[in-house]
């Protein structure tokens, strides 16, 4: 990374940042830097960043060079543009209201072809194919809400998503949405437990919800870097600090597939997953973890045969 930044530009509350810069906004539920998913890939974009900051309500502008190909035109090139407002005026609560525009021109005026599926590409399992010569337009509405009030915790967020092919008369539009609601005891090991809830819409007449760039995963197993979509999911988990410096962590999630994907059967499989992170220092962490998907039965809409294991060590230095 590296970019040049201005602050208090004309004495107002105003910052430009202009390079290399990691985009993180909420929860990273669309948009992130994809540094905590279990492969770490990292995400930095080449960007200018408009920041309007007070204590009341912050406000984003951004513009990101996602793929050039050409140094005089936009065919050939894929361009992100978006504003994120969010409103701090309630305590230990945040309000946020986003859009976020994609213009995938990889595929328009070029004799080189992206064979790769690569984020930003509409993640679906309808047969319609993108071809040569079109542009897509993806442009994503978002609300979100989340914060503590007292020993509650919660995070909700919906989005609508509207996809616009060229030369195709059939636009796209689906939904998404998001909800995890929390409660920390206040006793021994501060236990905390959660419920949770997601839904990326997959019919048979539309593209499925692009998750853009999330840096969320709803399992270790078979949503490896947030790119899982048609589905819905519903989770229960338990952590707990049994000493100063160790934590546990317990969660059983359930995934069955939305209409789309075109399965006889629409039931994806449970998870289970347990973890446990040792902090060492305020700088060297450990942790270890196991997660097993059970399939049930051949005809899920994976089309797994059998039950899947996962195991992981993970060493976090920061610096």
């Amino acid at each position: 990374q590296a970019y040049i930044e201005a602050n208090e530009m004309w004495g107002a509350p105003l910052r430009l940042r202009i390079g290399r810069q990691e985009l993180v906004f909420g929860s990273e539920w669309v948009l992130g830097n994809n540094n905590t998913n279990s492969l770490f890939p990292g995400l930095s974009y080449d960007a200018i960043r408009l920041t309007y900051a007070t204590d009341l309500v912050s406000l984003d502008a951004i513009y990101a060079k996602l793929v050039e190909r050409s140094a005089v035109e936009e065919d050939g090139d894929l361009d992100m543009y978006g504003i994120y407002a969010s409103y701090l005026g309630i305590e230990d609560v945040t309000l946020d209201a986003y859009w976020i525009y994609l213009r995938d021109a990889t595929d328009k005026n070029t004799n080189i072809r992206l064979r790769t599926r690569n984020w930003w590409r509409p993640l679906t399992l309808h047969p319609r194919q993108i071809t040569e010569g079109d542009s897509v337009d993806t442009h994503t509405f978002g609300l979100r809400g989340a914060g503590t009030l007292g020993a509650f915790d919660f995070e909700a967020e919906a989005a609508y998503q509207h996809i616009d092919i060229d030369n195709n008369d059939n636009d796209s539009d689906s939904w998404a949405a998001n909800l995890e609601l929390g409660y920390t005891f206040d006793t021994t090991c501060t236990p905390r437990i959660s419920l949770g809830a997601a839904y990326f819409e997959d019919d048979d007449d539309d593209l499925a919800f692009n998750r853009l760039a999330s840096d969320w995963e709803y399992s270790l197993i078979i949503d490896k870097l947030g790119t899982l979509t048609g589905f819905w999911t519903l989770n229960a988990g338990v952590s707990a600090m049994v000493t100063e410096s160790i934590e546990l962590d317990l969660n059983v999630a359930y995934f069955e597939a939305d209409e789309g994907t075109r399965r006889d059967d629409d039931e994806m499989g449970w998870e289970i997953d347990l973890c446990a992170v040792y902090d060492y220092s305020e700088d060297l962490s450990f942790e270890v973890g196991y997660a097993h998907f059970f399939t049930d039965d051949d005809d899920n809409a994976l089309g797994l045969d059998d039950d899947l294991d996962y195991v992981y060590f993970e060493t976090k230095l920061c610096f």
